[in-house]
């Protein structure tokens, strides 16, 4: 039976404040979660003991360890550890999500997911940017889903740790570097006579880019301050550099981002956006400022047509033609395509900026082998600016009224 909305209001409003303060449906990781700078409630509430507080939120910002480094901490390191835990996480999940239901006048048994969300952003509204400081409710399973993937490192009959480091807090990092150092053991074991230099040459020729910090972070599963980062990808330059590194290569792999010219063209033409190829027909679209532009390009002999009109009767002002035929002049293309046209919205600066978009992307789609020439001149990418507003007390946007003394 539905509330009236007063009642739900009320409700709303009592059970929001008893929602934080109830520890027991904010424990688990399925039910209210308050993230980054909404920690600082719980930190600053005195009724409720920090031991009580959900494991994500116990975790929280102590220092700078990853979740897999807090599970070791936690006493999360074996399988029938992360299971109990999974349990009472359900448990604790599938009690708030029944609490909300009957807080909101709903049935628990068919209460889903989204009703849950529309709930918590109707008890705990919230204006914060960061979407991830909201609060929010999901499954323990989608929150902790790193937790499934862990793998004990402690074995279960010695009940010692399988990695060296492991009590240093770091286990990942000094694996990483470990291995670093046996690849470089390895290549300077290895003879000058086994290398190709033909092979070596090609392969410094190919632009290399090396991850950030962000991206080893993400792969090895754990933070590294920053001089721990300069110290790695040091020793992995120091290694790449060298003729004989094509035995290690599979440790340099993961440390770069290694691509060809002529790969990063492919992908570049495959990135080309509202396009379309059909029987030799490409179909693309522009914008600018408030228009939109519609082409469809083929070979021909040259014939352009805008909104069923010729080129040169739509467009009377010679800035908007010569916009509009600049990637076939830069191409040396002019008289090679016809192009059919729609565009509406906006005034002739705007369209022509639209139509040159539109046709620059149709040439990149219809002969990839002009994409680097239309690349380099700009003119793929869709240019943002508007006309800035009036701003009060001013005669336009910066200009100012003229001074005068009377």
């Amino acid at each position: 039976m539905a509330l009236h909305l007063n009642s739900v209001r009320r409700i709303a409003s009592i059970g929001a404040h008893k929602l934080l303060e109830q520890p027991t449906c904010i424990h688990n990781a399925g039910s209210i979660i308050r993230s980054k700078s909404s920690l600082t409630y719980y930190k600053e509430t005195d009724e409720v003991n920090r031991k009580n507080l959900p494991f994500a939120l116990r975790v929280g910002r102590q220092g700078r360890q990853s979740k897999r480094g807090a599970v070791e901490l936690q006493g999360l390191d074996t399988d029938a550890k992360r299971q109990q835990f999974f349990q009472q996480e359900i448990e604790k999940y599938n009690k708030g999500k029944r609490w909300l239901a009957q807080m909101m006048g709903e049935d628990p048994e068919t209460f889903t997911k989204k009703d849950a969300e529309a709930a918590i952003a109707y008890l705990l509204p919230s204006s914060l940017y960061a979407k991830d400081a909201r609060p929010k409710m999901g499954h323990p399973e989608d929150i902790y889903a790193d937790l499934l993937t862990v793998t004990s490192k402690v074995d279960s009959v010695t009940k010692r740790p399988f990695d060296a480091g492991f009590y240093t807090g770091h286990s990942a990092y000094y694996n990483a570097t470990y291995e670093v150092w046996q690849a470089l053991d390895l290549i300077q074991n290895t003879s000058y006579a086994t290398v190709d230099r033909d092979e070596f040459a090609k392969q410094q020729e190919k632009e290399i880019k090396w991850k950030s910090k962000m991206q080893i972070e993400k792969d090895i599963k754990q933070r590294l301050s920053d001089s721990q980062f300069s110290t790695l990808v040091k020793r992995v330059k120091r290694m790449a550099s060298d003729p004989r590194s094509g035995i290690a290569q599979h440790v340099i792999d993961k440390y770069t981002l290694m691509e060809k010219t002529e790969d990063r063209r492919r992908e570049g033409i495959a990135r080309v956006p509202d396009t379309e190829l059909s029987d030799g027909e490409a179909r693309a679209q522009g914008k600018r400022k408030t228009s939109i532009a519609e082409v469809y390009l083929k070979e021909g002999s040259g014939i352009v047509k805008v909104n069923h009109k010729h080129l040169n009767e739509y467009f009377k002002e010679l800035g908007a033609l010569q916009q509009v035929a600049y990637p076939l002049l830069l191409t040396k293309n002019l008289f090679t395509f016809d192009i059919e046209a729609y565009v509406m919205g906006g005034g002739p600066t705007g369209q022509a900026g639209a139509l040159r978009l539109a046709i620059s992307r149709a040439l990149a789609a219809l002969r990839p082998e002009l994409y680097e020439t239309l690349e380099s001149a700009v003119i793929l990418q869709v240019d943002k600016r508007k006309k800035e507003r009036k701003k009060p007390g001013r005669a336009r946007a910066k200009k100012k009224f003229a001074w005068r003394r009377r």
